[in-house]
């Protein structure tokens, strides 16, 4: 099989293994992109996406986008969601669509949920945006080639009105990657993350929340995040963190339309040694929307939902 020789060398060798799966700086907000248990928590329908740019000077960077959906049936236990994410990263094009479930089993002041997740994932590469030695090889021959294949994840999450934990596994099948990116010595495997947070008030209108994402799968570097974000009046937080041999990052945010609307953040300072002098860090956008039903007296899911993250 032919070698490449492609502007995404650098990355590739970087990304290949550790990020099969979209990975996102502002992990407390979007846990439904790597936990199907913790979609529906309360009865309102929660919408969220996620843009970020990596190492922006970098020729043929990852960029990455994410969204989904998801609302809670109190009277079934039961969260219903659907997600869709891409990945760019050179001539080379992941992306994936899907449904999750959940069902919540009450638990002290909390609830215990179990989640399934069903979904496509869809691979794709350009040849005609890579160089490579045999210019007569079948492989890239044929144009743009994707391929399509299914995906399932599982997961488990706890939750109260001040702190969250959970853990999932996502591609569960481990089937082949498709021939293009065995290529270049990659392989489909099973996720393993680990999520947890907890609300510490430090005053009436100060909330302190330290958070945590870790990621490991078969063959590839461990990985983890740690986070604290401090939210001051309900209204806007700031934070820091640091991605295990990867960056540093800092992220702040604001909510808007009586806390209906939330926009945040984040800027990745690269640490880890890449060849390469200036990355010019790495950019993320957060957009949430909640629209809640009126509440109605008596205890809901609505109460057992982490309040800010």
């Amino acid at each position: 099989m032919k070698k490449l020789l492609t502007i995404i060398a650098t990355t590739t060798a970087l990304n290949a293994a550790a990020q099969q799966e979209t990975t996102f700086s502002q992990y407390m907000f979007n846990r439904a992109a790597y936990n199907p248990a913790s979609v529906g928590p309360s009865s309102c329908l929660q919408l969220n996406a996620q843009y970020r740019h990596q190492w922006t000077s970098f020729p043929g960077a990852p960029r990455t986008f994410g969204a989904n959906g998801h609302i809670g049936v109190p009277k079934l236990r039961s969260g219903f969601g659907a997600f869709i994410h891409t990945d760019v990263l050179g001539a080379f094009r992941n992306g994936g669509l899907g449904l999750s479930y959940a069902f919540r089993i009450p638990v002290g002041d909390g609830a215990l949920a179990l989640g399934l997740q069903a979904a496509m994932q869809i691979y794709g590469v350009d040849p005609d945006m890579i160089r490579y030695a045999d210019a007569d090889d079948p492989l890239f021959l044929a144009g743009h080639k994707t391929a399509v294949l299914p995906d399932f994840g599982a997961g488990i999450f706890y939750h109260n009105r001040r702190a969250y934990a959970g853990f999932s596994i996502l591609r569960l099948a481990e089937f082949p990657m498709p021939v293009y990116y065995q290529a270049l010595g990659t392989a489909l495997r099973r996720h393993f993350f680990f999520t947890g947070g907890y609300d510490v008030y430090l005053t009436e209108d100060i909330t302190l929340t330290p958070s945590t994402l870790v990621k490991f799968a078969a063959h590839a570097p461990f990985q983890f995040d740690l986070n604290a974000n401090v939210m001051l009046y309900r209204l806007f937080w700031v934070g820091a963190g640091y991605r295990f041999r990867d960056a540093m990052v800092f992220n702040a945010g604001v909510f808007l339309l009586e806390r209906s609307l939330r926009v945040g953040y984040s800027f990745d300072v690269t640490v880890a040694r890449l060849g390469m002098r200036n990355t010019l860090g790495t950019h993320e956008v957060t957009v949430g929307y909640r629209l809640c039903p009126g509440r109605k007296s008596g205890r809901t899911y609505n109460l057992i939902t982490p309040e800010y993250f």
